[in-house]
């Protein structure tokens, strides 16, 4: 029986001219930069998929918030979730 590990799988997976047909249909970035070449032009060119300079230049990160903050929007986004 033959096995593959996860991390032999995700290596096979990142290379260029595996992921790139992946990335193409699905309209989705992946992280090889060598493979964005190999991805349909449509893909390329979509900056909804690959965003330009400028508009990476305006997005941020969210800051952590403190503990009991982030315990206070656990709990109300465990009843949103649940319908409570």
């Amino acid at each position: 029986m033959w096995r593959c590990s996860t991390r032999a799988f995700i290596d096979y997976l990142m290379r260029a001219e595996v992921i790139a047909p992946v990335s193409s249909p699905l309209n989705y970035p992946n992280g090889n930069r060598n493979a964005t070449a190999l991805v349909s032009e449509a893909t390329r060119i979509n900056p909804a998929v690959y965003p330009s300079a400028e508009a990476l230049a305006t997005l941020f990160t969210l800051q952590p918030l403190p503990p009991a903050t982030e315990r206070v929007r656990t709990r109300i986004w465990s009843k949103v979730k649940n319908g409570q």
